[in-house]
């Protein structure tokens, strides 16, 4: 399978399996569930669209990994002092997608 597509998928999984933790598993009375939702999409859709426009010669570990570093930096940038534990949750968000891409089998790494 072609790495840009393997990297693409193992991602789409894992942001499934998050939402569906969210929804199910998290007790109601702590969720925030439509920001939590919302940053975890934002967070894949533009990990998503940077990993889309590096050409398939240059898809690799390190390239996946450089993307999310930099998604999350800029993630981060545009939250509020005040965001706190947004910024916490899609950190925990981002160090689950970093064990996602080191454990993919790439061709070529």
């Amino acid at each position: 399978m072609d790495n840009k597509v393997e990297a693409l998928l193992a991602i789409s999984d894992k942001a499934n399996e998050h939402f569906k933790y969210l929804l199910f598993y998290t007790p109601q009375e702590e969720k925030l569930i439509f920001q939590r939702l919302r940053d975890v999409l934002e967070m894949t859709s533009e990990l998503t669209e940077r990993i889309e426009r590096i050409s398939d010669d240059f898809i690799n570990k390190k390239t996946l990994l450089t993307c999310l570093s930099n998604e999350l930096q800029s993630f981060i940038y545009d939250l509020d002092a005040n965001d706190l534990d947004r910024m916490i949750f899609i950190t925990r968000y981002a160090d689950q997608l970093r064990v996602v891409i080191k454990d993919l089998e790439l061709e070529g790494d």
